[in-house]
């Protein structure tokens, strides 16, 4: 049985899926005992089984072809692809994404710890188209001009939001709202334990979040890995870009259908704070845990050597009460921001940010005036009416 099987959905894609192939090609220290891809081809029509065909890979590729009804939907193929994947570990990946050669070594890192976890990587968003040659060589992830510092423009919301919470998923209340299925990784038990995605959610939004829902509350902890950062294609979709009058109704009906399935959910998140919450880009206020902290505690890793001693002078600081512990990581090369998320909840919260993340007093600016400019209120009121109209047409 192979450890990891990618299942990637898609329609009408095959540009972009052809750059998500090539990148995958050659993970270091993985071979093709080791991984497979199962592409999930949702009924295209832009001649995606020719291109594919005449592609040559370092994996066994498992492309499968639905045909195209009604039903059809993201979910479907999703669920059509861990199916029918051999791998123990399913790791969910859009079409349009582009990784690294040492993804799987950077996952790998995270089950090596254990299996009861998902596991969630971001995602860089590019500005221009990129070619075929670019991603063979490796020259892609330049275009950021660096990994270790990339431009504000080129990042996901989610960069920002961890920026003002923490990189460490036990400092939040729902980790599982950031369970977006582009990048994300299951263990196939837990995907038959619950069913996987749920076919009843069409359209786009908030589908990932519900099977992250049920995984989360079936006992899987949820581990963020920055490591684990793609390229996200250019398509005309980068952050700030207000999603279409469509995109949003039926984000706001699979909400609704949501939270009629799981019915506990509504203890978790209100439904209207759900709404309220991501129409004005405030989702921090749903997720800050709030406490009282007598003393705060900076600790700043500057190389290796401080690791282990950093470690348990975290654990004895967290297992007291009313601290609170920021670790700045200027190392980034270990297992620490993987072992933080590992303590799960304790006494005292403690917060962790890779160095490389941390964003500047003028980033954080120019962000807000971004976000002003983006989503007006006017905007988050719109969003607020399109959330009515679409549960009256439930």
């Amino acid at each position: 049985m192979r450890k990891y099987s990618f299942v990637i959905p898609a329609y009408n894609y095959k540009e972009y899926l052809v750059n998500c192939l090539e990148s995958l090609n050659h993970q270091i220290g993985f071979g093709a005992e080791d991984y497979e891809v199962v592409v999930v081809d949702d009924g295209s029509n832009d001649g995606t089984r020719d291109i594919i065909e005449k592609m040559d890979f370092s994996f066994p590729l498992n492309y499968i072809y639905i045909e195209r009804t009604e039903k059809s939907c993201r979910n479907v193929a999703r669920n059509t692809g861990w199916r029918n994947a051999g791998g123990e570990i399913i790791i969910f990946l859009d079409a349009d994404m582009i990784l690294q050669k040492d993804f799987l070594r950077n996952l790998e890192m995270c089950y090596e710890m254990s299996h009861e976890i998902f596991v969630v990587g971001l995602r860089f968003m590019l500005h221009e188209s990129v070619s075929h040659d670019q991603i063979k060589d490796g020259s892609v992830f330049s275009r950021l001009g660096s990994t270790q510092k990339p431009d504000i423009k080129y990042l996901e919301e989610r960069h920002f939001l961890f920026h003002k919470i923490s990189y460490n998923t036990a400092s939040f209340h729902n980790p599982w709202i950031y369970f977006y299925s582009c990048n994300v990784s299951v263990p196939k038990k837990y995907l038959l334990l619950t069913g996987g995605f749920n076919e009843k959610l069409h359209g786009w939004g908030f589908d990932d979040q519900e099977l992250g829902y049920r995984l989360f509350n079936a006992g899987l902890r949820m581990i963020i890995n920055q490591k684990l950062e793609g390229l996200h294609q250019f398509h005309g979709e980068v952050y700030g870009v207000s999603p279409s009058t469509q995109r949003v109704l039926e984000w706001h009906r699979n909400i609704h259908h949501a939270y009629k399935l799981n019915k506990d959910i509504r203890k978790q998140i209100p439904k209207l704070k759900l709404i309220v919450c991501y129409a004005l880009k405030k989702i921090t206020w749903m997720n800050r845990i709030n406490h009282k902290v007598l003393q705060k505690h900076r600790i700043q890793i500057k190389n290796k050597n401080q690791i282990e001693a950093c470690k348990e002078t975290v654990k004895a600081l967290a297992a007291a009460k009313k601290n609170e512990i920021m670790v700045y990581d200027h190392v980034e090369d270990s297992d620490l921001h993987i072992w933080i998320q590992f303590l799960g909840r304790t006494e005292s919260i403690v917060k962790y940010f890779p160095a490389s993340r941390v964003m500047s007093e003028d980033s954080i600016k120019k962000y807000e005036k971004y976000l002003k400019k983006t989503y007006p209120k006017v905007r988050a009121i719109y969003l607020i009416k399109m959330a009515y109209k679409a549960f009256i047409h439930a």
